[in-house]
């Protein structure tokens, strides 16, 4: 019958993941899960506050850019930073499912949520890469060519993160493509992710890391870097209207994401290399160190725009002020 088959699909689905779980060289909780409940419980607080600072902070940013128009800067640069910001929302979801692992000691996700974590990774990191990728060229290019401004439109960088968005979807596409099951779930990082276990991975995988993740992170260190020596020069030739706010908005955004991700840079490229001791320090806390900062650019851009943006800070002190003449007011 179709229930019978239904069950018995599903049945299939779920041992297919036990299996690829146990073939896991981190599925061994005696040995590589969090048995310190200190720890476990630093981990926890730390993973909540990176989501409610992005959740909130990210919320915030949406609703002051859409409805109120917080941000005087160029409207090129606003919507990307709208993008961003519903890209961090989106990414915080995965430390949810990783706090409730983490917590659990055990993958309780179920195949759904499992499935969902591992390859909403792959998907939310690259366009998160890309669209601060577009940021900092976007202010280059307002900056090289400051007579050509009125082409970058706010139209203009909304279809720019709109293609970001569409072809990023390729990188889950091929995953499923090439084994839609190849699941696991270790305790070195507590959570559910892509093994890259079928041979073609062997050619496959470079070329899709080059596309994307190296070839972003190039492009914004090659673009922060000529915006930084850019803005030195026009700031000796004293040129007025250069828009410092934008500006160091741009270059703090690039800077935090560069230091985020250069830990689990190193780990990748340093990684191959290190074979002698899998469960040792470098594959498991230098890892989980990685992950721990990475997590830095979730949440960091609200804090970077309130320092920032004057026009950002004075719309958020202006709301406190009347939020707490509010609530004084029902006392």
């Amino acid at each position: 019958s179709l229930l019978y088959t239904i069950k018995f699909e599903h049945s299939t689905a779920a041992t297919t993941l036990h299996k690829h779980m146990n073939t896991s060289l981190y599925a061994n909780y005696t040995e590589f899960g969090i048995h310190n409940p200190a720890v476990r419980y630093t981990w926890a607080c730390y993973g909540t506050f990176n989501i409610l600072s992005s959740l909130l902070g990210d919320t915030i940013i949406l609703v002051a850019s859409v409805k109120y128009h917080a941000f005087k800067l160029h409207k090129t640069i606003v919507a990307i930073m709208q993008h961003i910001a519903v890209c961090d929302i989106i990414t915080s979801t995965n430390l949810i499912l990783f706090i409730a692992s983490l917590l659990a000691e055990k993958n309780i996700l179920g195949d759904f949520l499992c499935y969902l974590r591992a390859y909403l990774t792959f998907y939310s990191f690259p366009v998160s890469f890309y669209l601060t990728a577009a940021l900092t060229t976007s202010k280059v290019c307002l900056l090289k060519y400051p007579l050509r401004e009125g082409l970058w439109t706010k139209r203009a960088a909304h279809k720019t993160c709109a293609a970001v968005w569409v072809v990023c979807v390729l990188n889950p596409v091929i995953l499923l493509a090439v084994d839609s099951s190849d699941i696991q779930f270790d305790y070195k990082e507590c959570a559910c992710y892509y093994a890259f276990s079928a041979d073609v991975w062997l050619f496959l995988k470079p070329v899709l890391g080059f596309l994307t993740s190296l070839l972003p992170n190039l492009i914004i260190i090659f673009t922060t870097t000529w915006l930084i020596m850019e803005a030195r020069r026009v700031a000796k030739r004293g040129r007025e209207g250069l828009r410092w706010q934008g500006l160091m908005t741009v270059i703090l955004t690039a800077v935090v994401y560069c230091l985020s991700v250069l830990p689990i840079t190193i780990y990748h490229i340093v990684g191959d290399f290190v074979t002698d001791d899998p469960g040792g320090v470098f594959h498991v806390y230098f890892y989980r160190f990685s992950l721990a900062v990475i997590c830095t650019n979730v949440m960091s851009n609200f804090y970077i725009y309130s320092l920032t943006v004057s026009s950002f800070r004075e719309f958020l002190f202006v709301r406190a002020s009347r939020l707490r003449s509010k609530v004084l007011r029902n006392l």
